[in-house]
């Protein structure tokens, strides 16, 4: 059975590898990434500002300090779109082109997705840029935008459609002038694009986007099943030893944090959070691959070798991070495991969805997850002792049942040829 999973592999192992290693999702994931300090800050803001202690609630509120609090919210989470063409573009500028820094692309991105936002007017007759479309919704037009910037701007450097100033002049100078013309190409067609959709119903590019992309993606991509998905074909992945979620994030990460970015704007107004599912609730739910409870089992096995495992494998697994049983036990490659390794990911997951769904647990508040923060810390964050709770339920309670009885049959193996072993000696 090894070789023909080995077989298997050498076959699939190009195609993932070149899927982790493309371009275009490289760029796209690593911008995503970017706004990751400003959406750290923003959300932390917002849970200073509605912070739920009466004393500490009454003092911020009445020292002016929500104001505060609400308004670095706003110009971080609610301008979350603005971040993302920016990063985005620059992220595929440096995949796309070496000695490119990528700013010039950024800086031309940013004011085409401001020429495709509407103006809005205000009671006093003040025109001013309506946030709706500056925050989560309009993350997939910021994609776009980056997109067709990126490429549009690297075929006119590829076939030298610039402005070359002489050799005296200073660089400064000539690298504004050898942007001009993208800068006026790519404007120019963003103004005829939100001419055209200002003739129509639709009013503007950012409403036939959130309405005939992101939401049917969201729906679909932000939907349980897509959830369970991931979780499996992501430990599918990391089973032949390869990352999953690093080949698989490109595909959802732009959906599951515009979920989470809606969820934090309903939760700064009081609303219910829309979302069950997203980037916050997969990462909690799906701890470092729920292997605390498989070294806690650790700890108590008979044989040596893997009571060192546990040792060797609880400090990271706190943090997320599971590499050391992956690699090191191993689990990638080990047919003992391969049920509870596949699979307990995915009923936790299933569980803390019919627990938020019946209302046993709050919908998470849609912060920005923070990799590395040691378990239970991103859950309390997300809305308190009952997250936690429930976060303990799935990443260690579940697990813990589930790699029970492959644990203590590998378990007994290991002890009879350790047994064999001091016999023998």
């Amino acid at each position: 059975m090894n070789k023909k999973f080995e077989a298997i592999f050498d076959k699939i192992n190009p195609i993932i590898t070149k899927i982790s290693s493309n371009k275009f999702l490289t760029g796209l994931s690593g911008g995503m990434m970017a706004t990751l300090p400003i959406t750290v800050v923003g959300s932390f803001a917002l849970l200073l500002a509605v912070v739920p202690m009466g004393p500490i609630s009454t003092f911020i509120n009445d020292s002016g300090l929500a104001t505060v609090f609400t308004t670095v919210n706003t110009y971080t989470m609610g301008l979350l779109a603005v971040y993302m063409v920016f990063f985005i573009t620059k992220n595929l500028v440096n995949q796309y082109m070496d000695k490119d820094d990528g700013m010039t692309a950024a800086a031309i991105a940013f004011l085409c997705f401001l020429i495709v936002t509407p103006i809005g007017t205000t009671s006093d007759e003040v025109s001013a840029i309506p946030t709706t479309w500056l925050g989560s919704q309009g993350a997939f037009t910021a994609i776009i935008v980056a997109t067709v910037t990126t490429f549009i701007y690297k075929y006119t450097k590829d076939h030298n459609l610039t402005i070359k100033m002489p050799d005296g002049v200073p660089p400064m100078v000539s690298n504004v002038f050898a942007g001009l013309i993208p800068f006026v190409l790519i404007s120019v067609l963003f103004m005829a694009i939100n001419y055209v959709f200002s003739l129509t119903s639709i009013g503007c590019l950012h409403q036939a986007v959130y309405s005939l992309l992101q939401v049917p993606l969201q729906s679909l991509g932000g939907s349980i099943w897509a959830v369970l998905f991931v979780a499996f074909l992501a430990q599918v992945l990391w089973f032949f030893g390869i990352h999953g979620q690093n080949v698989l994030a490109p595909f959802y990460q732009p959906i599951w944090l515009a979920m989470d970015a809606a969820n934090l704007a309903a939760f700064s107004t009081g609303a219910a959070e829309p979302n069950i599912v997203g980037y916050a609730f997969f990462s909690i739910f799906y701890f470092g691959g729920c292997q605390i409870a498989l070294c806690l089992l650790l700890f108590r096995a008979k044989s040596k070798q893997f009571r060192e495992f546990g040792k060797l494998g609880i400090g990271p697994a706190i943090f997320g991070i599971g590499e050391p049983l992956n690699f090191g036990m191993p689990l990638i490659l080990n047919f003992k495991f391969i049920v509870p390794f596949l699979l307990n990911g995915v009923v936790g997951l299933a569980v803390a969805y019919i627990a938020i769904a019946v209302g046993l647990v709050p919908h998470l508040n849609g912060s920005a997850y923070v990799f590395g923060l040691p378990f239970g810390v991103a859950a309390f964050i997300q809305g308190g002792w009952k997250v936690v709770a429930l976060a303990v339920v799935t990443n260690i309670i579940i697990p813990y049942f589930m790699w029970m009885p492959w644990v203590k049959i590998a378990d007994k193996e290991a002890y009879k040829q350790e047994q064999s072993a001091i016999s023998a000696e």
